[in-house]
């Protein structure tokens, strides 16, 4: 055990790292500051009486104290640092966080065990930051979060793999930062206010998000947002978003369909891509296609219309959609581009618009079903294996 006099207010960087047979320390009340590394690896590490006037935990202060199971913090306290109990992994129980404490560095509680919380974590209204990864990989019991008003813009990889995380309320928060909650696998919900102004790459990405929100402030979703969301049965489209973004929304195999507001014009490279359940759509005001779009979408309406206004397409856009028959193509582009249609094997009848002047490569390839083609006059190209 380690008793300190009460000469000290400051425990000095690397003080006492790496000593591997500390097992109990006792601060006297003045210390205020605990440095960076102050007690990193300290192996044997099981408790530490904080007092009540500690204000600032340095950065890895308790890095890698595998053994620290136990932790009360202070009512004075305002800063924990980066990394500062990172890899503490048998730390499960620990005092609510103080209702003056300012900030949450990056990593800070990353791999803590944390399940003496039971359920519910409290951030106070006084939380201004809370660093990325800070509770990353908690494979604990904590089955919701509640954030302070203080708190308007959520770190990346803030919540990733807390695997038990059930539902948030981001009321107050106006910006989720890149995976922000990636693999919370029981996460279903999330309340997402009108203020929202921006949602990160793979913020929702794997989890079980029954319903999302894109709030009118939001005129493009972010790449992979809730890419396998298999559980994700609907979404509320803003009145201003114009660009599903790329994997947005892919292998949400529970999502049945997607009727979009006026102004969306644009379907990113796989932004549906793998979407097996949905059966609703509307293009109709969409002037651009990207490749794959709908790829395996295989319960797509039977006959499919690809309005004209429509000017823009990429490949494969709907490779393998087998419960598709037909289709109308309107669409102001003049190409069908390669494999568009590929695997469609339900498509019997084939009538190519006579505006169409390129059919390129394999755009038909294993289109069993098709019985008869008919090529306009004017086509000019028709690639291989089609």
């Amino acid at each position: 055990d380690l008793s300190l006099n009460s000469n000290y207010d400051t425990i000095q960087t690397s003080c006492f790292q790496g000593c591997i047979s500390l097992t109990n320390v006792l601060l006297p009340s003045n210390v205020t500051t605990l440095g960076g590394s102050c007690f990193k690896l300290c192996s044997s590490l099981e408790y530490i009486d904080l007092n009540n006037s500690v204000e600032y935990i340095g950065t890895s202060a308790f890095e890698n104290c595998s053994n620290l199971n136990n932790l009360d913090l202070p009512s004075s306290l305002l800063t924990i640092a980066d990394d500062a109990f990172k890899f503490c992994y048998e730390l499960k129980s620990m005092s609510g966080f103080p209702e003056n404490l300012v900030s949450i560095g990056d990593d800070a509680f990353n791999s803590c065990d944390l399940s003496g919380f039971q359920s519910i974590l409290t951030i106070p209204d006084s939380v201004t930051n809370i660093g990325s990864n800070a509770f990353n990989s908690n494979d604990n019991n904590l089955s919701g979060v509640v954030l302070g008003s203080g708190l308007s813009s959520l770190s990346s990889n803030v919540f990733s793999n807390c695997s038990n995380l059930r539902e948030i309320n981001l009321e107050n928060v106006t910006t989720i930062g890149s995976s922000a909650f990636l693999n919370c696998l029981n996460l279903t919900g999330a309340l997402i206010p009108p203020t929202m102004q921006f949602m990160g790459t793979s913020a929702f990405q794997n989890t079980a998000i029954e319903n999302i929100t894109i709030p009118n402030l939001i005129t493009k979703t972010s790449t992979s947002l809730c890419f396998s969301a298999s559980f994700l049965t609907g979404i509320i489209s803003g009145l201003n978003l114009i660009t599903i973004g790329n994997s947005s929304f892919y292998g949400c195999g529970a999502l049945s369909e997607f009727y979009a507001e006026d102004n969306l014009r644009t379907i990113s490279t796989n932004a549906f891509s793998n979407c097996s359940s949905m059966s609703g759509l509307d293009l109709n005001q969409i002037t651009e296609l990207q490749t794959s779009a709908f790829k395996n979408c295989d319960s797509l309406p039977e006959f499919l219309e690809i309005p004209d206004t429509v000017t823009v397409m990429g490949t494969n856009i709907f490779e393998g959609c087998t419960n598709t028959t037909g289709f109308s193509w309107t669409s102001g582009y003049n190409q069908i581009p390669a494999q568009t249609f590929k695997g469609c094997n339900n498509i019997q009848t084939l009538e190519i618009p006579s505006y169409i002047t390129v059919v390129d490569a394999e755009a038909f390839m294993n289109c069993t079903s098709i019985s008869g083609v008919n090529f306009p006059e004017g086509i000019q190209y028709i690639g291989g294996s089609l």
